[in-house]
Parts: structure tokens; C-alpha cells; sequence
């Protein structure tokens, strides 16, 4: 299986390698699966499944170079001469991705809307205030509206390329991404600040291979490694998620623009702000190990 989406009606859409249908439950609650690829062509090379977006009445089965439409108990089949690497519903319009630039479905046809090679590798397409957000993989952010098509500058252009989008998700004005390497990536739009969770803030690990907002606006990950939740409707931070390198913390204070930390194998210290999202680097205070239990700053100095 390499794509899941649920409509109102409570079918559960599944695609995957040569196959694609959807799950409903039975009188007993039971679900009982019913498959759509079955009636394609025997000699159509459909690929896999890569995406599923629902619309009101129809599904959109995205594949590596077709597009298969649900709508009314009959199937619809969209060929596509580039391979595509994306797709998604933005204000009510079916949008899909390839090498040769964004289109648009009208119909059962997919129109050209804007031709630009930079966004070929593209992982997600979402909706932002009446425009449209496409999340490249290692070539920024786009940004589609009456003007066309256009690059916008960030300050998560620099991590983002370092660490390859897998994919994005969109609450609001605040844009999460995630990457191969580096964990998450929240970007307020609106603000242009940028926050950074990884391993060092208790991920299970840095792949993020799937994402999604809940009713409150916090986060579900998908990882190499399992889920995580992280809520975003808290100031708390972990420095180093469930297992410290630094040993068990007793003591911190912040001095003269520098983190304090006082554990039992003594006294680390590091910059401060910290967002960038690389691990936390720790200079360790020679002449101070041995478990510390307190800082006090007294007189432009300070005491441990």
C-alpha cells in the first residue's frame, strides 16, 4: 500500500502497486474491500499508485503517469506522457505536477496552466489564502496565483535543500514539512520564522514519510520508524528527545546569551537562539565534572 485517503461516506481509498479500490464496512462493521483496477485494460501498464485526493463524489487515483477518476460507479482513465510527481485538490481544482510544469484538470483532460522545469520535483501541492503552494524537493517553494508561477525566498530554503523534502502538509498560515534528514520543518508564511524538531527534540528519527494536521492543530508524522505526535499548542521543548548524551539534567540557567546546563557528568554549554535544526552542540566546561546541582549568577559572574 502506498496511498490511504477516507471520504464522508466512510469509503477508505487504497492504491498500490498495480492496484487500487477501496474498503467499506459491512451490516456487521466488517470491512470488506472492492477493487476498480480489475476493470482497466489487461495490456495498461498502471503502475503504482502514489497519491489519492477526494472531491465531493469523485476520487482521483494518482499513478506514476495516469490519473484514474471515480465519479458515479464508472472509472475514467487520464494518460499522462511525463511521469508525475504530484498531485492535489486545491479550492475544489484537481492539480498534477510533471517535468514539464503545473496543469490543471478541466474535464477529463489535463490542461497546461504554467510551464516551469524547477518545480519537476515537486511533493506537495496545498492551498494558501486563494493561491497555490508547491513544495519541491530540493528547489524550494512556488507559489501559484494570478501572476503565474513564481519562486518565493524563505528562511527554511537553505535546511530544506540540505535535508529533501518528502512531504507537506498546511494549518492555516503555517506550512510543515518534512524531510529525509532532518525531521520537521515549520514554516510560519506569514512571519517567515522557522522552528526545527528532530531526534534532538524526541522524534523517533529524522524520515518523515508522511504528515498531517488534526481538528487541534497539532501534528501526526509518519516515520521510517513509527508515528509520533507532536503538539504544537505547547512552549515545551525536549533538548534531546528520550535519550540525552549529556546525562541527567539537574541545573540550567542562561548567561550572558549562552545555555547553562548542569547534569550529573558536569557542566555543558551552547548558543542560544537554537532553530536551525542541526543537533544541539554542547561544549563541555573543563574543571566542572562531577554532578552539578545549581547556577547561581551573582556580581557578572556565575556560580555552580
Amino acid at each position: 500500500m502506498r496511498a490511504l485517503k477516507r471520504d464522508d461516506r466512510g469509503h477508505v481509498y487504497v492504491g498500490g502497486i498495480s492496484n487500487f479500490g477501496y474498503f467499506r464496512p459491512d451490516r456487521l462493521g466488517k470491512l470488506r474491500y472492492t477493487c476498480l483496477s480489475d476493470s482497466l485494460p489487461v495490456n495498461l501498464n498502471m503502475g503504482t499508485i502514489r497519491n489519492i485526493c477526494v472531491e465531493g463524489e469523485i476520487t482521483y487515483f494518482q499513478a506514476d503517469r495516469h490519473v484514474f477518476i471515480w465519479q458515479g460507479g464508472k472509472l475514467y482513465t487520464l494518460d499522462h506522457l511525463q511521469e508525475i510527481s504530484a498531485s492535489g485538490i486545491v479550492h475544489s481544482k484537481f492539480y498534477i505536477v510533471s517535468s514539464r510544469g503545473l496543469y490543471m484538470l478541466k474535464g477529463n483532460e489535463a490542461v497546461l496552466v504554467d510551464a516551469l522545469e524547477g518545480i519537476a520535483d515537486c511533493k506537495a501541492l496545498l492551498p494558501y489564502k486563494d493561491k497555490v503552494l508547491l513544495v519541491t524537493r530540493g528547489n524550494g517553494i512556488y507559489m501559484y496565483g494570478v501572476g503565474g508561477l513564481k519562486r518565493i525566498v524563505t528562511r527554511a530554503d537553505v535546511f530544506l535543500q540540505r535535508n529533501g523534502v518528502s512531504c507537506a502538509t498546511m494549518c492555516g498560515t503555517l506550512l510543515a514539512v518534512g524531510t529525509l534528514q532532518g525531521g520537521v520543518c515549520l514554516l510560519d508564511l506569514e512571519q517567515d520564522t522557522m522552528e526545527v524538531i528532530s531526534t534532538s527534540g524526541g522524534l523517533q528519527d529524522k524520515t518523515v514519510q508522511g504528515m498531517l494536521y488534526d481538528a487541534e492543530g497539532n501534528l501526526w508524522l509518519g516515520l521510517a520508524s513509527g508515528v509520533d505526535y507532536v503538539r504544537l499548542d505547547t512552549p515545551v521543548r525536549n533538548l534531546y528527545g528520550n535519550r540525552s548524551p549529556i546525562g541527567s539534567g539537574y541545573a540550567s540557567c542562561v548567561y550572558q546569551g549562552k545555555l547553562y546546563l548542569g547534569t550529573i557528568q558536569g557542566v555543558y554549554r551552547t548558543n542560544m537562539p537554537y532553530e536551525d535544526g542541526s543537533d544541539f552542540l554542547m561544549d563541555f566546561i573543563e574543571g566542572a565534572e562531577g554532578q552539578n546541582w545549581s547556577f547561581l549568577e551573582y556580581d557578572g559572574k556565575l556560580f555552580c
